[in-house]
């Protein structure tokens, strides 16, 4: 697979998002991003690192295929990212008026606020002890084997249709090591 087509699966496949959204994220334009996609022109360093940086995907795999697809975040770096993100919006957006509020927030009214959130917590705490919750037997009528699910049906979704496969490949390797 070339770095275009990890391009593309990356854009249309995991972050679904559209050229035009895309490319405006890592500015450029997206006639360009169309012929990066079809490789009709070469992914500079700039767009690399624009890609990366933009959507923490791990540049060994963009460039490669090789590693994960996605780099791990830190909690601390993913509330940072969150945080830049959130900046970026516009000054009417819900979201960064609610954080604008929080950040002109006191001790005493976040200790309030917690003080409230913990009473809310117990509150739920309390009325899912009061549900029915069915016991694990009544739950395997739910059940699905994936032996039972043809996967060159054409009405099967796609990620559907990925996981009976990859779950048959499993079932296959297990029982190959089972008998070897």
């Amino acid at each position: 697979m070339t770095i275009s087509e990890r391009i593309r699966i990356l854009r249309k496949n995991e972050l679904k998002m559209t050229q035009q959204d895309f490319a405006g994220k890592i500015e450029i334009s997206r006639s360009n991003l169309g012929n990066i996609e079809t490789g009709e022109v070469t992914v500079t360093d700039r767009t690399i690192s624009s890609i990366c940086r933009m959507f923490n995907v791990n540049e060994n795999w963009l460039r490669t295929g090789e590693g994960e697809m996605f780099v791990e975040l830190s909690k601390e770096d993913q509330l940072m990212q969150w945080a830049t993100d959130v900046l970026k919006d516009r000054n009417d957006s819900f979201r960064k008026r609610f954080v604008t509020a929080l950040s002109s927030l006191g001790e005493e009214e976040w200790e309030l606020i917690e003080k409230f959130s913990l009473k809310l917590l117990n509150e739920i705490h309390s009325e899912k002890q009061n549900l029915d919750i069915p016991s694990e037997e009544e739950l395997q009528q739910y059940v699905i084997n994936v032996d039972d699910i043809d996967e060159n049906d054409p009405e099967l979704h796609p990620d559907i249709r990925k996981h009976v496969i990859s779950e048959k490949a499993k079932k296959v390797s297990k029982t190959k090591k089972e008998i070897g």
